[in-house]
Formats: C-alpha cells, sequence, structure tokens
C-alpha cells in the first residue's frame, strides 16, 4: 500500500494542507529509533513527494524536532499515522 499517497488524497481531499494536535488533551504519539515523540503536527505531501514532515517533541526535552518518515520507516508507523490523519479529519468534520 502507497501510504504516502493515501494520506496525501485524505488530506487533500478534506483541505487540509496540515493538521494540529496542538490543543489535543490526548496528545498523539510515534516512537522512532527508541525515543517516543508527541506530535504536534502533521504537514501534507505534495504530488511526488516522498515523504511525510511530523512536527514532534521528543520525551527527553522541550525540543521541537520536525521528523521526516520516508520508506525506510515501519509499515506499522505508516499505518499509525494514517489513521491518526483519517480519524484527525473526521473529527474536524470533514469528508474522508
Amino acid at each position: 500500500m502507497d501510504y504516502i499517497n493515501e494520506i496525501r488524497e485524505m488530506m487533500e481531499g478534506a483541505g487540509f494542507a496540515d493538521l494540529t494536535f496542538v490543543y489535543h488533551h490526548n496528545k498523539p504519539t510515534i516512537q522512532k529509533d527508541g525515543i517516543k515523540y508527541e506530535i504536534l503536527g502533521i504537514y501534507a505531501p505534495l504530488e511526488g513527494e516522498e515523504t511525510i514532515d511530523l512536527d514532534a517533541i521528543p520525551n527527553y526535552g522541550w525540543v521541537l524536532k520536525t521528523l521526516t518518515m520516508d520508506r525506510t520507516w515501519r509499515a506499522s508507523s505508516w499505518r499509525h499515522i494514517r489513521d491518526m490523519v483519517k480519524n484527525e479529519i473526521k473529527r474536524l468534520g470533514a469528508e474522508v
């Protein structure tokens, strides 16, 4: 499955260039290389892009990091982000 294009199409179809999770009570998280990150934002990839950028804060301190998801990330991480995007779009009342 091509998660990058699936996420792009969902966000584009709903009219979002990015999704922000700053004011969520339950912050979404993702783990990369043994470090847990709190996700603050997801940016929609443009047509033909092979990466997705996530604004995140690592659990070791209050430092804003940009994680770039590419095809080397695990399929489970891609499914997690895809489902997060889908659920947030639905929560905001837009069609997926």
